[in-house]
């Protein structure tokens, strides 16, 4: 029995755990640590002859890019962590919230990530890229956000439109910087769909106590 009594505490710890995996942090959805963050559709330069590859790196997957890159990543994650309210962040964010009349404390970062280029050393010659990525949140995209030398700023021509179904947000951009997509998590917005976590936390539930009753079952034979 004590054997029984030490598993069903060590699966107890392994839940706990993984809840506090998915833990949203700050001003974060869910935690950008878990998130492999949004896909890349595609990509278009305005200057037919750049040869760039855009490649989009999730906060998740961070310790694949250069050190500066990564250290700009982090600290727009630790902006992001230390808000109480993202339109602190941001005085276009808040005016955008007016517009839309979103309580700014509705709103969160649901996407942390990066965008660089590779394969084009004249780059800097060439225009903008359009930029198609797929998100599981845009449902409730409210903004896109870019933190730059001057902070966060507001990434004015993003725009999400819905393809087959699927939710697609495309925008432009010459300089390349860590981005945030903020959505509204207020009731009245429209369901995240795959944002909800609720289906990790009963998983891992069901399968702890699946594990708890088999071992029970085997127990009982043995001292029969």
């Amino acid at each position: 029995m004590k054997k029984i009594s030490a598993l069903i505490f060590a699966f107890a710890v392994m839940l706990c755990l993984s809840v506090t995996a998915f833990a949203a942090p700050g001003a974060f959805l869910e935690s950008p640590s878990a998130n492999l963050g949004p896909s890349l559709h595609s990509y278009e330069n305005e200057d037919g002859d750049c040869t760039a590859n855009v490649i989009v790196t999730p906060y998740s997957k961070r310790g694949s890019l250069p050190t500066d890159v990564k250290d700009k990543l982090e600290a727009a994650y630790e902006d992001i962590v230390e808000s109480t309210d993202l339109a602190n962040l941001s005085e276009e964010l808040k005016n955008l919230a007016k517009e839309k009349g979103i309580d700014s404390a509705a709103l969160a970062v649901s996407d942390l990530f990066d965008i660089s280029y590779s394969d084009c050393v004249v780059h800097d010659e060439h225009g903008y890229f359009d930029v198609v990525l797929k998100a599981d949140t845009l449902s409730r995209f409210t903004a896109l956000l870019s933190k730059g030398d001057n902070g966060w700023e507001l990434i004015d021509n993003a725009e999400v439109a819905i393809i087959d179904g699927q939710y697609y947000l495309r925008f432009s951009i010459d300089t390349f910087t860590p981005l945030a997509i903020v959505v509204d998590t207020s009731a009245e917005a429209p369901d995240t769909g795959d944002a909800d976590m609720t289906w990790v936390y009963v998983s891992a539930m069901v399968i702890s106590l699946a594990a708890i009753v088999v071992l029970v079952r085997k127990s009982r034979k043995q001292e029969a």
